[in-house]
Order: structure tokens, then C-alpha cells, then sequence
């Protein structure tokens, strides 16, 4: 929760924060599922950092948020980041559409995007099946 009250404060999301979550998650990972644990996790990082980072190069997302997704990618793995970014996306604009209708933030002023994503995230970990389950079973 740290982080969410840094990037509301400061507008930045700190690397000690993304760097060591990710590592972490690494490190969980290997240890807890061997080799293979830690390529999937290898993986969901790449994958984290591969998709969310031209939206950095073109001024759609922060660096500590791309990091941030990376270090997810780490913990829950590539398949994951999709239900953290569409949750984090819903989330975030029906906050900032309804703190600009309430006239409490100015539509030119960027909100955070790191608290979203930080939520999202936390769902995902805590409830991946109950919240996932039903979308992965959509195709079948």
C-alpha cells in the first residue's frame, strides 16, 4: 500500500518498490516451482515489460507503472496481466470520470495510473479463481 500513497503523493512509482516486487517474484517462483516456475515467471516480466512499454515511449504510462505490470507479470504470470489491465483500466476511469463530474480533479490533469494497477493486481493475486475462472471458461 506504500507504493499506491507514493504515486498519489509523488507522482512516480519507486524503483525499490517494482524492481524488488519483481525480483521477488522471480525468486518465489523458482523456489517454490523449480525451473519451470521460474521460466513462467521469466515470462509473465517479459511479457509485462514487452507489451506496456511503448505505451511508456509514447507518454500513455509512467515507467514505474510498466514496471509495476512487469512485477506482476512476475508473480501471476503472462496470463494474468490482462484481467490486471482491464481491471485496472475499468477502475481508473470510472474513479477519474466520476472525480471529474464531482469537479474534484481537472480533466487536463493526468491521474495516477500506479494505485489502479496496484489494486488490480492485489485482486488478481487474492482471487485470480473466482474473479478469472469464469472468462477463461468463455471460449469453451
Amino acid at each position: 500500500m506504500a507504493g499506491i500513497g507514493w504515486d498519489l503523493a509523488e507522482r512516480r512509482v519507486p524503483n525499490v518498490l517494482t524492481v524488488s516486487g519483481a525480483v521477488l517474484g522471480l525468486a518465489w517462483a523458482g523456489l517454490t516451482q523449480g525451473w519451470s516456475g521460474l521460466a513462467w515467471s521469466v515470462a509473465g516480466c517479459a511479457v509485462g515489460l514487452a507489451l506496456f512499454l511503448p505505451l511508456f515511449l509514447v507518454g500513455g504510462l509512467g515507467a514505474g507503472d510498466v514496471k509495476l505490470l512487469a512485477a506482476f507479470g512476475a508473480w501471476l504470470g503472462w496470463q494474468m496481466l490482462l484481467p490486471v489491465i482491464l481491471f485496472s483500466a475499468a477502475t481508473g476511469a470510472v474513479i477519474g470520470i466520476a472525480l471529474i463530474v464531482l469537479r474534484r480533479h481537472r480533466r487536463d490533469v493526468p491521474l495516477p495510473f500506479g494505485p489502479f494497477i496496484a489494486a488490480a493486481g492485489w485482486l488478481v493475486m487474492m482471487w485470480a479463481p473466482t474473479l478469472v475462472a469464469p472468462w477463461w471458461s468463455l471460449g469453451r
